[in-house]
């Protein structure tokens, strides 16, 4: 079942994406907690002065020689020390021990409290090979899922796989948009541009001092009089002019109404490379405006796969400049 994390229940804003993997898990413990700790029989062995359930003979033989009164004895015990306590224990304590953030040790700490009377695992193979899950404890699947993964010192990867664990997913389009901006900005900066993302200077219509219909391009930049908008588009085009390469009608529509408000004469459509696309001629599309003031819609592909992006960036930079000259 799909979960929502919002950013003021886990700060996501100020965590690094190995915090955000430990405060999910911390939700998911503060869960169990609040439906109770679950107890359970758990097989117990001790050298008591009162005979209780069965006796071990062997043993009993072996520890209580010159101890009559003493009784060595296997007993089922109704407690919480369960293998599932005890392993989630050691989770937080493992991830007390990792966190750099101050909220979610300061959140591990309270739900120590709440495992205080439980030991810890001491042997993580033995304690989950004795876990059973039930409808008793189902609470403990997910966290005991996760816990697998940080106690065996496991990292996550994009790739499926046999183990189960909490899914992040994220919405790409927002992810590349975000690392373009700012690649673009770290790129652009020092020649003297000025780069702004997610500009919203203009709307479609205004009426009655109210506007309606914001142009959001995603990176704006602007150099003297002059004004470049750029827009990132997280798609895999096509090696087909004569579907115009995959590009969206929609979106070239868009460009024309950023060209115009924006009074920039050149846009450019930035998308990720691939294979298909890799080594084709330059594609620029022009308007044909009756006003004699052309629009200039340019493709650029940014190869995410080179480990060096600021030469990306950079090239990106030398062609926006030479057509403006």
């Amino acid at each position: 079942p799909g979960k929502t994390f919002s950013d003021a229940s886990l700060n996501v804003g100020k965590m690094n994406l190995y915090e955000l993997f430990i405060a999910m898990y911390i939700k998911e413990a503060q869960t169990l907690v609040k439906h109770g700790i679950k107890s359970s029989y758990v097989l117990m062995e001790d050298n008591l002065n009162c005979l209780k359930g069965k006796l071990v003979f062997s043993e009993h033989i072996k520890q209580n020689i010159s101890h009559k009164e003493r009784f060595y004895v296997r007993y089922d015990d109704f407690n919480m020390h369960t293998p599932e306590n005890k392993l989630v224990k050691a989770t937080l304590e493992k991830l007390l021990r990792m966190t750099e953030s101050e909220r979610n040790a300061k959140d591990i700490m309270q739900l120590l409290l709440s495992f205080e009377m439980i030991e810890s695992s001491k042997n993580y193979e033995a304690d989950f090979s004795k876990v059973v899950i039930n409808r008793n404890n189902k609470d403990y699947r997910l966290l005991l899922q996760w816990a697998k993964i940080f106690l065996y010192n496991k990292s996550f990867t994009t790739f499926s796989g046999v183990a189960n664990s909490r899914a992040i997913l994220f919405p790409m389009e927002v992810v590349y948009e975000s690392y373009v901006a700012k690649q673009v900005k770290k790129v652009f900066s020092p020649f003297g541009w000025d780069v702004s993302a997610q500009d919203h200077k203009y709307h479609l219509f205004s009426e009655s001092n109210k506007k309606r219909f914001a142009l959001r391009p995603d990176i704006v930049i602007r150099n003297g009089d002059t004004t470049i908008v750029m827009d990132t588009k997280w798609k895999k085009l096509i090696n087909n002019e004569n579907k115009n390469y995959g590009i969206s009608q929609a979106d070239m529509y868009q460009m024309y109404a950023y060209s115009k408000f924006y009074d920039a004469t050149d846009i450019w459509l930035l998308y990720p490379m691939n294979d298909a696309m890799r080594g084709h001629e330059d594609i620029i599309y022009i308007s044909n405006d009756k006003t004699g003031i052309d629009t200039r819609v340019n493709i650029a592909f940014i190869d995410l796969s080179n480990p060096n992006i600021e030469k990306e960036i950079l090239d990106l930079y030398q062609k926006v400049t030479y057509t403006k000259v």
